[in-house]
């Protein structure tokens, strides 16, 4: 039976993400160890339509994230609200989307969400992102979306402090 990954592995694993190390020891979505056939039947895709649909659902929230956080810097500059809003910018970078594609927070003109509103988006992405992980077949984006996940998991107590 996989053993979820603990509060503070996700929170270790945000912070090796965002100060750029490397998470040594965090399992992914798996949750344990693999034998042969499950390595089989998760073998990379090349593109297979359910990771593109994992990749899609995980765009989304990402361009969402970088909207709200645009919106919110438009009251006026926050240093970890910038930082908060390159992260995310890097994991849209990560997962081949771009900002492009969608309407800017500026063109669409949103209101300022309060600190608990982005709390509550960070959430809701976490949880959505780790919930991918299991409809991912390639390993490769399965160990990305692990990193994205825990990332925005560690957004939520960080985003505390400016209560």
């Amino acid at each position: 039976m996989p053993v979820a990954p603990s509060r503070r592995s996700l929170l270790i694993g945000g912070f090796a993400l965002t100060s750029g190390g490397i998470a040594l020891g965090l399992q992914g979505c798996s949750g344990g160890a693999s034998d042969s056939a499950t390595d089989e039947s998760r073998a990379p895709s090349d593109g297979a339509p359910a990771d593109q649909d994992v990749r899609a659902l995980c765009v989304e929230f990402e361009v969402a994230l970088i909207a709200a956080y645009d919106a919110a810097l438009g009251s006026g500059p926050n240093a970890l609200l910038s930082s908060i809003r390159e992260q995310h910018l890097a994991h849209l970078t990560e997962l081949g989307g771009s900002t492009a594609a969608s309407p800017s927070a500026s063109s669409t003109s949103l209101p300022a969400p309060s600190t608990n509103d982005l709390q509550e988006r960070e959430r809701v992405s976490a949880r959505a992102v780790r919930s991918a992980c299991s409809e991912a077949l390639d390993p490769e984006l399965i160990r990305t979306l692990t990193f994205i996940a825990a990332s925005e998991a560690s957004h939520v107590p960080a985003l505390g402090g400016l209560t």
